[in-house]
């Protein structure tokens, strides 16, 4: 998998949320960048003050995972 030309490997797979109304499902995976171009500009966040401006549903999904971080997420909404 490539993105903005890093390379990544997935280690694992931690959610799945599927908001039926919708029609849509986003898989959230943990990975690792393993190589490739240096991207311009990464940051790092706390929990307890993540960006206001965030793909919708994200807050909610990483409070999830959180709470369940031994086993993979299932949402149906």
């Amino acid at each position: 998998m490539t993105t903005q030309g890093s390379f990544t490997i997935i280690l694992m797979k931690i959610g799945e949320y599927n908001r039926i109304q919708f029609n849509d499902i986003q898989h959230i995976f943990i990975g690792k960048i393993i190589g490739g171009q240096e991207t311009s500009k990464v940051k790092w966040f706390k929990l307890n003050n993540l960006p206001l401006l965030m793909v919708p549903h994200r807050k909610e999904q990483i409070k999830i995972r959180l709470c369940h971080n031994s086993r993979v997420v299932l949402i149906n909404r």
